[in-house]
């Protein structure tokens, strides 16, 4: 259902050991916020709020969105939503854990993607997408190849939106679960992988790009488990073979 009873309120400073910008508004008496890194971004989000209600939007009482920003956020592609992600992300992780989302992203995103022509190589287009990942100071320079690797996947990926689809939550998973030789994963390096993603669809869902977790407990789709590992399966976090 949508309203047009909308109250927008000022933007407000959360500090803690990051100082985030907070707009806070209230559709038909529910409230709704979102944060953001830089008061200048939260400041902008609160005019495009205020200036959809002046003319005349209808809200969603369920996502707090006017009708035009519920378009534009479902339509945002996985690349797009990683890049984000990571930007946010990166400022407070860990370096392990920065690790970790860097590769599991650049498994990930390949995933789901439209069939253009011009598909690079998959090991040019993990090697461009952990370059872009990368939020560090410095990061690696793209060559010729991966420079054409990162237009095609930002032309080609799908919305984040396809996780609702359950079949694409299986296409997803079964890559975690499997390595690039195509044998098992260790159970232990899915579960890593898994816990990562399902942080990043986690963004999603506070974006407003998905209506639930598709990873959190009682949302994977029926019927699937992961492979299981032979006994002598070397998690390819500690092994030579890319993951």
């Amino acid at each position: 259902m949508t309203s047009f009873d909308v109250r927008v309120w000022s933007v407000d400073a959360r500090r803690g050991r990051k100082t985030t910008y907070r707009v806070r508004w209230v559709v038909a008496g529910r409230p709704f916020s979102d944060s953001f890194a830089t008061k200048e971004q939260a400041e902008r989000y609160r005019a495009e709020l205020k200036a959809a209600a002046r003319n005349g939007e209808g809200f969603s009482e369920d996502t707090g969105l006017p009708e035009s920003a519920a378009r534009k956020h479902r339509e945002v592609s996985l690349y797009d939503h990683a890049l984000e992600f990571m930007a946010a992300a990166w400022p407070t992780a860990a370096a392990k854990s920065r690790i970790s989302l860097v590769e599991t992203l650049a498994r990930v995103v390949p995933i789901l993607v439209r069939d253009l022509a011009g598909r690079p190589d998959p090991d040019t287009l993990r090697s461009a997408l952990r370059k872009k990942l990368n939020q560090g100071p410095n990061p690696s320079e793209l060559d010729e190849n991966e420079r054409k690797a990162i237009v095609w996947i930002a032309r080609s990926s799908r919305p984040v939106r396809a996780f609702s689809d359950a079949s694409a939550v299986c296409d997803v998973l079964d890559a975690l679960a499997t390595r690039l030789d195509g044998k098992p994963a260790a159970p232990e390096y899915f579960s890593r992988r898994r816990r990562v993603l399902h942080r990043v669809l986690a963004y999603a869902v506070r974006k407003h790009r998905l209506e639930r977790n598709p990873l959190s407990k009682g949302n994977l789709p029926e019927g699937w488990t992961a492979p299981q590992a032979p006994d002598d399966a070397v998690d390819p976090g500690r092994s030579a073979v890319p993951a």
